[in-house]
């Protein structure tokens, strides 16, 4: 893993790294903008080819208000070195009208049920088009990047 060291305080993760914790994850904050106001939404999704296939349950009208918006995915974590790090995902989604569903959003707690029940299309697609990460240690005078070794 490689970072970039930005502020004394902030590294900047490689997307390699971003994209296996964005893999590794299950579930993140959706946002965007609707109408001019901010939406922030709790989602499940899963992680297919650089794209963020995101579940969405029939009934959730502010997530259905995303479809052919930009939006960013972000998610969040803490390491064994009292650090902490970010990753979001940028891009612009669309409805899925395949009426495929991808076998990891199956795994997902929160939107399994909907998916196995429900035959019509209910998942956004976002091909990705930035994804950028940071590691900000909550101690002082060491700055380790996420799986780094002493």
């Amino acid at each position: 893993m490689t970072a970039l060291l930005l502020t004394e305080h902030r590294l900047e993760i490689d997307p390699h790294w971003c994209w296996s914790r964005l893999a590794a994850a299950r579930e993140g904050i959706l946002s965007f903008s609707s109408s001019g106001r901010p939406m922030t939404l709790p989602v499940a999704y899963a992680v297919d080819r650089q794209r963020v296939i995101i579940a969405m349950t029939p009934g959730n009208i502010a997530g259905w208000r995303a479809d052919g918006s930009k939006v960013s995915v972000e998610i969040a974590g803490s390491d064994q070195d009292c650090g902490r790090w970010f990753v979001r995902a940028t891009g612009h989604v669309r409805r899925d009208l395949s009426n495929r569903r991808d076998a990891a959003l199956l795994a997902s707690p929160l939107e399994r049920p909907q998916l196995r029940s429900d035959p019509l299309p209910h998942q956004l697609t976002m091909p990705l088009a930035y994804v950028r990460g940071f590691y900000e240690p909550l101690h002082l005078g060491r700055t380790p990047a996420p799986g780094d070794r002493r």
